[in-house]
């Protein structure tokens, strides 16, 4: 692996300017009495939330003036120009990436003389087009929640999370999540302005790390409009850190729940269904503690936060396994007086230094630590304790360096880097220790009827990662322009271990063995990328209408280190070596654009559009690990297998890839021969604009309905382009038979059941087990679509009389068609190459009020989401399949699964 880069970017970065951070502006113009613009009038924006303690700005040639780039807090804005008396506006409230409208108009007076405004501040941003909801401390202090970032985005309306919590039960889970038709691996997590990135994932989870949200003043989720500092369109998730103060304060969080703080619908139906338990927590607790203050009075400040938590809950139907660790044991029995639970803990330290070194230069460093085990995770009714993992991460380091600079009253300079390592994995279970249901050794089971996993957990691993991240800009503000360019970039490098205690897993249906799945493990693999931004953008206001314009251009590289495999349970002769090599090379322009228009000039309601386009996340996975030449070695491969002696013991020559004794033939001949299972066209993997993208294209309105009441309506629509497909080159669809089957009779199947199921399609015998699959671009195939469209409804009430409120509902519609595609490649049927959705409705409710008699608060949330996609998997046997088929089904399989 190579070495890390962390002195070289914390001490080269630091020299050049970087980017400005995502956060609120005050903008506005400057009138005389008349009406009449006035330029080069003095403004400044002055806040406790500032270190510098006043930000300044000149109103330009058309009376218009901004200062981006601020905190979140509570301002005093204050108009200066010599013959003209002073205006000064106080209370105007700034969070996320609000641009709140200040404008002033100036009488002739004295210059000494001041005129004092309060009033409320703007609750509409009538200058830009991406939509944004701020939660901060206090909202997140106040509402029942796990206090993880994802499961506070999850209450946006909008926003999708792939694990549903309530309230915190599940604790600090660390979900995926998506808005508007978004993937996953296109959200981020923003820091400082710089993504908090894994160097594997290329979505939004950092790693196996847990982030302490008391390091956070708050947090704002964008879903949609994204600016070209980020080269993807999903949802950012940014996270401004808190600075200390000159003054000594602590806090403390302490949260706790049990199984007899929790209710259920566990009702006489879904007995009836099978579910035998339904979730429960067993315990979670939530400890974190924070100190902040000055290290030197008005120069040097600090923030520390700890954190201990736990999470310990019995899944629904989940039980040890009773023949757990017993070699002689070939099936499953429920141990219901012992309920399965997954177990978690997490321990995170962190520390950040902020210096004032000059008026202008201010200097921050963080250093964060985290240790996270979830000691038994994955348990649930369809999988055993002793089949679940062993999944921690004892290591985690992040540094990170800030260096900021407002040269003058139009130029703002600001760095950052990090750099991070991560060490985690399903890791190998300690002998004697927890969980006690693991038994190295025991081949696991799948029992095909009820999807059961049981008896064994085979293969494990081991991931190191080292990365580094920075960004880079310069931001020019004039009157009406806000000019930025500048440049993003990342390096890492990582190291991946995978182990089996045996080198196969077996299938069951209803206990009687049909299939064996043969892994050739060790597999050891190293990668590594380099990606670099560039990108420029403008937001220019006139009048009521505000234009925003940008383009950015993306180089992605990304390669293998020289590897080599040693031998393998399965096959120990093996001994191969693979150089050094490169992957991908692509280079990308992405676009955005968007309008908004302030309808009636009094900055209450805003008309917005925008265009944009996106490229998909990338990190080191995907395509960035798939050609990888140990990967495309085929190191796994099915066969049927009939155990005829009734030994449990799979009685054939195993890397024999034709049918001989109890077992069929392979499903890839090229298991465990040093030849690669797939190759990649290079069109895919070099060139320009073949990265995945996606345009996105929004309308919508916000309106002030009251004072700091507002209400925004929104429409979306995303396209997807750039799709692969993989053809296998060795068959063709003349190469597979078509069949039907008849659905059973079920007043849950669509018409009470009992349709003829056709298009069905299954290969030939003589060509099973031939594979070589070629992977590229779908559209040297055919045409292939996905896109979503719906519309969000949300309303705001910001703090006023003891009461936060926010809420609404979205729905939308996803399609995807690849007929066209899929009829040309080696499977011709195209049963379910067209799905669309119905319209999938959400609501999501959060409010705090606090009793002003008594001083209590008092919360509460509520998301209303639709379910799961149901499925009917159905298994037909050779004696349902061989009358359509005229045969039995190839490679001695003993049933077929269709949907």
């Amino acid at each position: 692996m190579r070495t890390l880069k962390a002195v070289l970017l914390f001490t080269g970065l630091l020299l050049v300017p970087m980017s400005a951070l995502a956060q609120g502006t005050i903008a506005g113009v400057v009138t005389d009495a008349s009406g009449a613009i006035l330029p080069g009038v003095t403004v400044e924006a002055s806040s406790p939330a500032l270190i510098e303690k006043v930000r300044t700005a000149v109103t330009g040639e058309t009376g218009l003036y901004s200062i981006p780039n601020l905190r979140p807090g509570r301002y005093t804005v204050t108009f200066i120009l010599p013959g003209f008396t002073s205006v000064r506006r106080e209370g105007i409230e700034l969070t996320g990436s609000f641009t709140a409208t200040v404008n002033a108009q100036l009488a002739v007076g004295a210059v000494a003389e001041t005129v004092t405004v309060t009033g409320e501040a703007a609750i509409v941003d009538i200058q830009s087009t991406a939509t944004s909801t701020v939660l901060d401390g206090e909202t997140i202090n106040a509402i029942p929640s796990s206090r993880v970032y994802s499961s506070l985005a999850a209450l946006i309306p909008g926003v999708q999370s792939n694990r549903q919590d309530v309230g915190g039960a599940l604790g600090d889970i660390m979900n995926s999540v998506v808005a508007h038709g978004q993937g996953g691996g296109d959200t981020r997590v923003i820091q400082n302005n710089l993504p908090m990135l894994s160097m594997q994932t290329a979505g939004n989870a950092p790693g196996m790390q847990s982030l302490n949200m008391s390091q956070f003043s708050e947090m704002t989720i964008e879903t949609s409009g994204a600016s070209a500092e980020w080269e993807t369109g999903g949802v950012r998730i940014n996270l401004i850190p808190r600075d200390g103060g000159n003054q000594f304060s602590g806090s403390g969080y302490v949260a706790f729940t049990n199984d007899s703080m929790q209710g259920d619908n566990f009702t006489q139906r879904l007995r009836d269904l099978g579910l035998r338990t339904p979730t429960q927590v067993l315990k979670t607790y939530d400890l974190v503690p924070a100190l902040g203050g000055p290290i030197r009075r008005d120069s040097v400040w600090f923030y520390w936060t700890g954190r201990y938590a736990v999470s310990d809950s019995n899944p629904g139907g989940a039980f040890y396994n009773k023949n757990a660790k017993d070699p002689t044991a070939w099936t499953y029995e429920a141990d219901t007086a012992q309920a399965g639970h997954n177990y978690t803990s997490w321990k995170s330290s962190g520390l950040r230094v902020t210096w004032q070194a000059t008026p202008r230069n201010k200097i921050a460093l963080q250093w964060d630590e985290h240790d996270r085990c979830s000691c038994l995770s994955f348990v649930a009714e369809n999988r055993s304790p002793e089949a679940a993992s062993d999944r921690r991460s004892p290591r985690q380091h992040l540094y990170q360096g800030q260096w900021t600079v407002p040269i003058s009253n139009r130029i703002l300079f600001d760095a950052s880097a990090v750099s991070r390592v991560e060490v985690w994995g399903n890791m190998e279970p300690r002998s004697g220790g927890f969980p006690s249901a693991f038994a190295p050794g025991m081949i696991r089971v799948l029992e095909q009827s009820t999807g059961l996993s049981y008896r064994g957990w085979n293969t494990y691993n081991s991931n190191v990662l080292e990365g580094q991240q920075f960004t880079a800009n310069v931001t020019y503000v004039t009157g009406a322009h806000s000019f930025k360019t500048g440049v993003t970039g990342s390096e890492g490098q990582g190291l991946f271990n995978t182990r089996n205690f045996t080198p196969f897993d077996y299938r069951f249906n209803r206990g009687v063995p049909n299939q064996v799945t043969l892994r050739d493990l060790p597999l050891d693999t190293e990668r590594h990328l380099w990606s670099l931004g560039m990108y420029a953008q403008d937001r220019w206001t006139t009048g009521k209408l505000t234009l925003n314009g940008a383009v950015r251009f993306d180089l992605f590289r990304n390669g293998f280190d020289a590897q080599s495999l040693g031998p393998s349970l399965l096959n120990p002769g093996r001994n191969i070596s693979f150089p050094a090599q490169d992957n991908l090379k692509w280079e990308d322009v992405s676009y955005r654009s968007g309008a908004a228009y302030d309808v009636f000039g009094t900055g209450r309601t805003a008309l917005r559009a925008s265009v944009n386009k996106y490229i998909g996340g990338q990190q080191l996975n995907g395509l960035a690990s798939d050609p990888n030449p140990i990967l495309r070695l085929v190191t796994q491969t099915n066969r049927s297998w009939r155990d005829a002696n009734g030994n449990y013991v799979v009685d054939c020559a195993l890397l024999n890839p034709l049918a001989n004794g109890e077992c069929g033939a392979m499903s890839n001949r090229n298991f465990g021969q040093f030849v690669p299972g797939a190759t990649y066209d290079p069109e895919l993997l070099q060139g320009f604009g073949v990265r995945p993208y996606n345009w996105e294209f929004s309308a919508g309105m916000a309106h002030e309905l009251l004072p700091r009441v507002s209400l925004d309506v929104a429409y979306f629509r995303r396209i997807f382009g750039n799709f692969t497909v993989t053809d296998n080159l060795a068959v063709s669809p003349s190469d597979y038979s078509r069949f039907s089957v008849t659905a059973a009779t079920d007043p849950r199947l669509p018409g009470g059941g009992g349709q003829v199921i056709s298009d069905l399609y299954n290969l030939n015998p003589d060509k099973v087990g031939f594979v070589d699959d070629f992977v590229t671009l779908a559209s040297n195939y055919g045409k292939q679509t996905q896109h979503w469209n719906g519309f969000d409804v949300s309303l705001a009430h910001r703090g006023i009389q003891g009461l936060r409120l926010q809420g609404g509902f979205s729905t939308g519609k996803q399609m995807e068609d690849n007929c066209d595609v899929v009829a040309k490649t080696d499977n011709p049927s195209t049963l379910y190459c067209h799905t669309e959705e119905a319209f999938l409705t959400q609501v999501k409710l959060l409010a705090a009020y606090t009793i002003p008699v008594v001083d209590v608060q008092v919360s509460g949330t509520l998301q209303s989401l639709p379910g799961p996609e149901i499925a009917a998997n159905a298994r037909f046997t050779n004696a349902d399949v061989q009358p359509s088929l005229g045969r039995p089904l190839s490679g001695g399989a003993a049933n077929v699964t269709v949907n």
